[in-house]
């Protein structure tokens, strides 16, 4: 009789190689940031161009201070004072005015480039690389422990609890990445505890409906052989029936089989409509 086990290896095969795959992924995930700029080309060039406004307007507002200062102190005369600040004070508020606009620009820029409420894109991923790694863990830890026997209960729940801090892990990251940051401490780690158990729960159902569907695949795939004995022994039997009185005897034969038949088929069926096995 076959077995369920070629199918089995299979399904558990690719299980491992598509995990596998998906943590070599993650492992490297917090560092992704490193092939994108810290700053943007444009942004550095308009952050140059507002320190070099904002250094002249400083310039410019020191020559100002110094001519009230010295004029004060006697050692500049009404006649220059005035002239110094008749010809630099226009000059000072035009370059005011420079400074404000490429602090607009400087700013929209950074407006443009902001993901996720991070201030570009290395930012993001530095936050986002951390919750896809603690996710796919999770996702590892919580099916491996679906997976394992029910004759290992102790190293099935550890495995649960590892994940489900994993999951907990994600959640945390997750409320930092996306709500708000005027939290109280107490919403904060509620949110963090709600979004942990309810991800857990729904991870732990997928799961299980995954591996019930897996064990109704083995279950029909040890069927089949017999179904197909049954059928060919059938077959085997029309072939020789004799065309007398004496079929009679062999159409009990012929029944007998189509009842082992219909009892294959009907087992079939239910391991297909089943919830559980």
């Amino acid at each position: 009789m076959v077995t369920g086990q070629p199918i089995k290896k299979t399904i558990v095969n690719g299980l491992v190689v598509l995990f596998l795959v998906g943590a070599l992924l993650s492992a490297p995930a917090p560092a992704y940031h490193m092939f994108f700029p810290k700053v943007s080309t444009e942004v550095a060039a308009a952050q140059m161009d507002y320190d070099s406004a904002v250094k002249e307007r400083k310039r410019l507002n020191l020559i100002l201070r110094n001519a009230d200062y010295d004029f004060i102190d006697g050692k500049l005369s009404e006649a220059t004072f005035l002239a110094i600040k008749k010809n630099t004070t226009p000059v000072y508020r035009t370059q005011r005015a420079i400074t404000s606009e490429k602090l607009q620009v400087l700013n929209t820029l950074k407006a443009s480039e902001r993901v996720g409420g991070f201030i570009n894109t290395r930012q993001y991923l530095i936050a986002s690389g951390t919750i896809f790694q603690s996710f796919t863990m999770a996702v590892i830890l919580l099916f491996v422990a679906l997976l394992l026997s029910k004759q290992q209960p102790f190293v099935r729940y550890a495995f649960i609890a590892i994940g489900v801090t994993y999951v907990a892990a994600t959640a945390f990251f997750l409320i930092w990445l996306k709500m708000p940051s005027d939290f109280v401490i107490d919403q904060y780690y509620g949110y963090m505890i709600l979004v942990a158990l309810l991800f857990s729960f729904a991870l732990l159902m997928l799961f299980k409906k995954v591996n019930n569907n897996f064990k109704k695949l083995q279950f029909i795939h040890q069927k089949l052989p017999l179904l197909k004995r049954d059928v060919d022994l059938v077959s085997d039997i029309s072939t020789i029936m004799p065309e007398d009185k004496e079929a009679v005897s062999f159409k009990a034969i012929i029944d007998v089989t189509g009842e082992d038949l219909q009892k294959n088929v009907n087992e079939i069926k239910k391991a297909l409509t089943s919830d559980d096995r």
